[in-house]
């Protein structure tokens, strides 16, 4: 992941575009970052300087962080609660398993596992996280024959469920140095959209509605 750029660099950024003194993708190409960017800078200043709606820098940070906490007090009410139910400590390790070609077929449980590593496996349920542009396709894909591949890769992580498949991406990403990055969702989804998939609400309320029983037997 590329280092993220300095509060100082940004700022200026800002400013050559607001002067208008070049187009806005001129400057952008100028300073090596992308248009989309640098209008998404622009954007997120005109929010915090109250110039328009939408969470602040320093709100947005703190709605990472209370996410961040969620994820840590559902992981620990996880494990209290097998903990309760008479597992030991070795058994909850052993339910997340990373496994190879030859082990993840027939293991029970949740698979961490890469799209190359998931090639020819087949799960109930597979969940794709983090389609973001930079992440999915990579950043480092930068010519047509590396983004198609991308493409590829992606499509093989789709076909992989029986039952079905989530999706997400976040808005907002932490930077190994602990900054909060904004992202844009990936450009894959338009491929999504053309299938009519459901949102959020659609998600929830299929799960409360869903024949389990049925598809257990399936």
């Amino acid at each position: 992941m590329p280092a993220p750029h300095s509060e100082e660099f940004r700022r200026r950024a800002e400013e050559l575009a607001r002067l208008r003194e070049k187009p806005i993708a001129t400057i952008a190409r100028d300073l090596q970052i992308s248009e989309s960017c640098l209008r998404r800078w622009m954007a997120q200043a005109d929010v915090d300087e109250g110039h328009k709606p939408g969470l602040t820098g320093d709100e947005r940070a703190e709605l990472v962080r209370l996410r961040r906490e969620n994820r840590v007090q559902a992981m620990e009410t996880w494990i209290l609660d097998l903990l309760e139910e008479g597992l030991s400590p070795d058994e909850i390790v052993g339910r997340i398993q990373i496994g190879d070609q030859t082990t993840l077929l027939n293991a029970t449980g949740v698979h961490l596992l890469s799209g190359h590593v998931g090639k020819g496996q087949q799960f109930d349920w597979v969940f794709i996280l983090g389609a973001e542009e930079g992440n999915l396709p990579f950043f480092k894909a930068q010519d047509a024959a590396a983004i198609t591949e991308e493409a590829r890769i992606f499509g093989v992580m789709l076909s992989r469920a029986r039952h079905g498949v989530l999706v997400t991406f976040s808005q907002v990403v932490p930077t190994l140095k602990g900054a909060d990055m904004l992202r844009e969702r990936s450009r894959f989804w338009t491929a999504l959209d053309a299938a009519s998939p459901l949102d959020r609400k659609g998600i929830i309320q299929w799960i409360k509605t869903a024949p389990w029983n049925d598809l257990r037997l399936s």
